[in-house]
């Protein structure tokens, strides 16, 4: 099967929304599966973007499995060491001024055409933002706006993160190693420790098992003829 323009092999199929680390156990199965089927004796591994980061966690669960069965691993626009943008959000660190509010307003009329669809409407936005901005008005008010958002953010991120993609341990995955501890314990605070508490353990994992050993993990493997790219 092709999974890319460049690259055809055997494509692992998975449900994204799951933690890595559950996802590894399929993709050690997969690989025994591939072997069987071809009668190669390695395989060469690509993770692409989220599969970086099972990828990851099938190296750190099964690294003696990888050593035995791998040729290459390559890491094409992997998440595995985490995303800055997104650790971030889930840590609550919004920021507000003009030069933010002026890439939105660009996020608004490049999405697809699906925001603002009349075409008068976006050519007049697309020459007012950038110009309020150039003369300093969009930042007028933005210290009130600022300090409104740090007020409810406490509640109000938590609850947006967890109605969406915070509440998928596949996303967690991809937040960074050095913002994890703090986004973790911002999103789940009080009460949804405890109601999350089977979730955070999965994440936890994650953190412990995979991200802080990655180099070493990696390191290992290279050093016993596994060849990495990145």
């Amino acid at each position: 099967k092709n999974y890319d323009a460049n690259l055809s092999g055997y494509r692992f199929g998975y449900d994204w929304r799951l933690s890595p680390l559950d996802l590894a156990d399929d993709l050690k199965n997969y690989i025994d599966i591939v072997k069987a089927k071809t009668g190669a004796a390695k395989v060469a591994l690509v993770g692409r973007c989220l599969g970086g980061n099972v990828v990851s966690a099938y190296l750190a669960k099964y690294t003696e499995h990888a050593k035995k069965n791998l040729d290459t691993v390559s890491m094409y626009v992997s998440s595995s060491k985490g995303i800055n943008m997104l650790g971030a959000l889930f840590a609550g660190e919004i920021v507000l001024n003009e030069n933010n509010i002026e890439r939105f307003a660009d996020f608004l009329l490049d999405y697809k055409g699906e925001i603002i669809s009349d075409p008068e409407i976006k050519s007049l936005i697309d020459a007012l933002v950038p110009f309020l901005n150039e003369i300093k008005a969009l930042g007028l008010g933005m210290d009130a706006l600022q300090f409104i958002v740090d007020k409810v953010k406490d509640e109000l991120v938590p609850r947006i993160a967890l109605a969406c993609y915070g509440g998928y341990p596949s996303y967690w995955a991809m937040v960074t190693p050095d913002m994890y501890l703090k986004a973790r314990d911002f999103v789940f605070s009080g009460e949804r420790k405890t109601e999350y508490a089977g979730m955070i353990t999965k994440l936890d994992a994650y953190y412990y098992d995979v991200q802080l050993t990655m180099d070493e993990t990696m390191k290992y493997l290279s050093d016993n003829g596994v060849k990495f790219g990145i």
